[in-house]
């Protein structure tokens, strides 16, 4: 008898590949390699950075000392831009996807962690889509200078995988009514727009739109599954407040921002503890020695929950253990009889203890998923380097919405004003499709925001919301902003319409 790794539950819960850290081109690189069913052998590539890069260049023995001078620019405008992870040894091991040949082979779950199979096949599973998206893709080495260099550098093979991965997030979908809908609705909608936008777009501006959009999405999907049950399970997403301000990050909309993604964040241990008493659930019903436990009239008796863990290394069974006993001990010697559900709950608590000691456990990595997929998305940031994340409007995200918006017909704006294409639609938009909370002054925020009294657990995210005047000037700072990117047209009857250059 076993108790289940809670890592591997855990991510199936949430709908997560892989519970570690990756970066948000990597994500994308990884959705590519998978339309694409190949990735590329590329070791020439790597080896400019290597002492025999001569092999791989015509007449360097003859042209020594110009060429190296030539090579050490062109590495260098490739590791500021185009690098996206590097070996332990500090060459270069994953690059920009401008071209599908570019996608790296080599340790493709260090690299990618899976993440691809959500994006193929949640967030672009209609088929009709997935070839639209490869035709755009198509063209985006023939604009692009450096991928055409570096291309003939890779080998091309078809794509291998270990077994048959199973994706995460697509089992998710299936079990989860509001996030299903949301996926088929909104999801499919942004694709549309997006592809309808990217004609307009150099080869840049379509990978940089294409990964912004891509995390979003994953960023707001794992909302839907840290959202407490019960509470607000409608097809709307999980709501949240994002500061527009520039500012030193100490006005009321940045605290806010922070103290909003700080309890989406511990909403990780909360769900933890859920998976973990379900997997004390399934001991118990696998075994009725267990099951009695439950019941047990004496500490001692629980001792047999000592169990290892599947699949885990001995290290963490001894940790579950270790931990078990030191929770027993004390209860065992003082001779008191366990509680109604005491059991359970010292059972649950320990197995969620060993699962996650220091810093890699497995709710600091989806703290760190939350973080790097809102940063690709441009909704996550911070005032100073090592500050502390929030919930921050970066250009990047305010450009992806106002070129979605632009691009959409008509009839797929949610909002309720007269004019589609007004600023008052666009952020009635961004709250219907992502939970983004920009102001107060619409009558479909005012509302969502009053439901959050409704259940103990979404009142306690209601408290970390600013107040209405501080909404209502961050709704006046994100108009600015986006003034000031040019993606506003104001007209002389006070009307304000996105508009895309």
């Amino acid at each position: 008898m076993e108790i289940e790794n809670l890592t591997e539950s855990f991510q199936r819960h949430l709908g997560l590949q892989q519970a570690q850290t990756v970066t948000g081109e990597n994500i994308t690189a990884d959705a590519i390699a998978r339309l694409y069913n190949q990735r590329s052998d590329l070791g020439r590539l790597t080896q400019l950075w290597r002492d025999d890069r001569g092999d791989v260049i015509v007449g360097w023995s003859e042209h020594r000392d110009e060429y190296e001078a030539a090579l050490a620019a062109l590495t260098r405008v490739i590791e500021q831009g185009f690098v996206t992870r590097h070996k332990s040894s500090g060459q270069p091991h994953a690059f920009l996807p401008l071209s599908p040949a570019l996608i790296t082979r080599d340790q493709p779950d260090v690299v990618f962690r899976q993440q691809g199979l959500s994006v193929l096949r949640v967030l672009w599973s209609d088929e009709g889509l997935r070839e639209r998206i490869q035709r755009r893709v198509d063209g985006w080495q023939a604009q692009h200078p450096i991928a055409q260099l570096l291309v003939p550098l890779g080998r091309v093979e078809p794509l291998r995988e270990r077994g048959n991965p199973v994706s995460n997030l697509e089992m998710a979908v299936a079990n989860d009514p509001a996030l299903r809908e949301w996926v088929r609705g909104v999801v499919l909608e942004d694709w549309e727009a997006w592809l309808a936008a990217a004609a307009r777009l150099s080869a840049d501006e379509q990978f940089s739109t294409m990964n912004a959009l891509i995390c979003l999405h994953l960023h707001v999907a794992l909302l839907f599954r840290l959202r407490p049950k019960g509470e607000g399970r409608t097809a709307n997403p999980p709501l949240l407040f994002g500061s527009a301000a520039r500012g030193a990050g100490s006005n009321d909309a940045d605290r806010a921002a922070r103290n909003v993604f700080d309890w989406w964040a511990d909403r990780a241990h909360v769900e933890l503890r859920e998976v973990a008493r379900g997997a004390v659930d399934r001991v118990a019903q696998q075994s009725v020695a267990h099951r009695d436990t439950l019941q047990a009239t004496s500490w001692d008796l629980v001792r047999t929950w000592g169990i290892d863990i599947a699949g885990k290394a001995t290290t963490v069974s001894r940790a579950w253990q270790n931990i078990l006993r030191e929770a027993i001990d004390p209860r065992a010697a003082s001779g008191a009889r366990p509680a109604d559900g005491e059991v359970h709950e010292v059972l649950s608590d320990a197995l969620v203890r060993a699962f996650t000691r220091g810093s890699s456990s497995v709710v600091s990595k989806v703290r760190d998923f939350l973080r790097v997929t809102g940063t690709a998305a441009g909704i996550v940031g911070s005032h100073r380097t090592l500050g502390r994340k929030q919930y921050l409007l970066g250009d990047r995200f305010l450009e992806l919405i106002a070129r979605l918006h632009a691009a959409r017909s008509e009839v797929t704006v949610r909002t309720t004003h007269e004019e589609p294409a007004s600023l008052e639609a666009l952020i009635d938009d961004v709250f219907a499709r992502y939970g983004i909370v920009i102001s107060a002054d619409r009558e479909g925020v005012r509302t969502a925001i009053a439901d959050l009294e409704g259940g103990q657990a979404l009142r306690a995210l209601r408290k970390r919301l600013p107040s209405d005047g501080t909404m209502h000037e961050n709704g006046q700072e994100f108009e600015r902003r986006l003034d000031e990117l040019r993606l506003l047209r104001r007209y002389s009857d006070a009307s304000t319409l996105v508009r895309v250059p």
